[in-house]
């Protein structure tokens, strides 16, 4: 995996989430920016475009923070629970901005109404966290090669239990503040509800590939509800209008962005596009958030896709020269292995007419775009990068060449090899 520093890491994640919950040093409003929006008295901070409601009471926003941080924290714990880090980092912000916004209360009370509801936004975020719970029980629940099989169906249906009892704790707490649960989240719970019938119906006829997506379906269905049942606690705090589709920080957020924040931002990101961004704020390409998410996901994007072919390239290259190895070099190894694979290149039409004495010679042209055919679809299979991509290219290639010349051959000799080369 690429490592970045934290901090970089932190901020993009953020970013991506929402530009709301990026730390403001300096809070100065002007009253002269009073807007109207179904009759809500709010005001724009100047430097940060955050909607500030003046009709809400300071109490009123902290006991927003602390109802969605007590209805979020099951989840996030939970999560927490299946290593999830992004967990990690809405507790410790949304904890940060919450302390901030009690040590202003009696200094700034603008300020801490921002810096609560800030938190609360933060604490918003939980549901974000059951995606890659899902995603690790897959991959920890996959048959041999990584087919989908009932105990993977099984395997999402026991979190998907888990994330039905979150709700339904999560229901109660809204309840005991005396919040009303929505009707919205009552009809996603029976839809989810049913999908998971669906999917066991599916799964005891053998239908195992269907009842797999249905319980996905009905994961995630769980996942928007909880979504929105956190959604609902604004709504009714705050006194306003959500759509179900809505994302909540649209509402909050006024279409202003001034650079320096912007730069602030910048500095944060990943050195490796950190610079294009930049110029491109320079230049006016970018004018709002909306333009800086786009850009950073584009530039996400570039350089996921570069470091995937690099890894593509490197892993074809190793295979490339450990086929060369034993088959020129073999006979120093194991001479039946050194046999195979000359059966096997033989075979696959990657062998050219002897010239002279020797070996014939290979193809390298269509041995290295046999092997990256190889490693693109081990790649597109597993995800895998980096040496958890190389050996499962060498085990793919041994089943294959085993397969083909009824010799079972072990190609991780050749690594052992320049191992113990390199150690003398």
């Amino acid at each position: 995996m690429i490592r970045v520093k934290e901090t970089g890491l932190i901020a993009l994640a953020l970013l991506l989430m929402s530009i709301i919950v990026i730390p403001i040093p300096s809070l100065t409003l002007s009253i002269n920016d009073i807007i109207r929006d179904d009759n809500e008295n709010v005001v724009v901070d100047e430097r940060t475009g955050l909607l500030v409601f003046l009709n809400i009471s300071l109490s009123d926003m902290l006991r927003l923070a602390y109802i969605v941080r007590n209805v979020s924290m099951p989840l996030l714990e939970w999560s927490r629970g299946y290593n999830v880090s992004l967990a990690n980092v809405i507790i410790r912000l949304g904890d940060e901005f919450l302390e901030r916004a009690i040590n202003e209360s009696s200094v700034n009370e603008t300020r801490a109404k921002i810096y609560a509801f800030v938190s609360a936004v933060i604490y918003a975020h939980a549901p974000a966290t059951a995606h890659p719970v899902l995603a690790r029980t897959i991959r920890e629940n996959v048959g041999e090669n990584f087919n989908i099989t009932n105990n993977t169906v099984l395997a999402v249906y026991n979190r998907t239990l888990e994330l039905s009892s979150l709700l339904e704790n999560a229901k109660n707490i809204v309840v005991n503040y005396n919040l009303t649960i929505s009707d919205r989240v009552r009809e996603l719970e029976i839809i989810a509800s049913g999908l998971v019938n669906i999917s066991l119906t599916l799964l005891n006829e053998g239908f195992t590939g269907r009842a797999f997506g249905m319980m996905i379906r009905a994961y995630n269905t769980y996942t928007r509800a909880y979504s929105f049942l956190i959604k609902s606690i604004f709504a009714q705090i705050l006194g306003i209008r959500l759509d179900p589709r809505e994302r909540l920080t649209n509402r909050f957020t006024h279409r202003i962005v001034v650079r320096e924040i912007l730069e602030r931002v910048i500095d944060n990101l990943p050195k490796v596009f950190r610079e294009r961004i930049r110029e491109k704020v320079r230049n006016g390409e970018i004018k709002n958030w909306e333009d800086l998410r786009r850009e950073v996901r584009r530039e996400i994007e570039e350089y996921r896709r570069y470091i995937i072919e690099k890894n593509i390239d490197i892993v074809t290259s190793v295979l490339v020269q450990i086929i060369r190895l034993l088959y020129y070099r073999g006979d120093m190894l194991n001479k039946t292995l050194q046999d195979a694979i000359e059966q096997w290149l033989s075979e696959e039409g990657m062998l050219l007419e002897r010239l002279g004495f020797g070996r014939k010679p290979i193809d390298e042209n269509k041995l290295r775009e046999y092997l990256k055919d190889l490693v693109r679809k081990t790649y597109s299979e597993t995800g895998y990068i980096g040496l958890e991509l190389l050996k499962e290219c060498i085990n793919r290639l041994e089943s294959i060449i085993r397969d083909k010349t009824s010799i079972s051959v072990d190609l991780d000799i050749v690594l052992y090899y320049i191992s113990q080369l390199r150690h003398g």
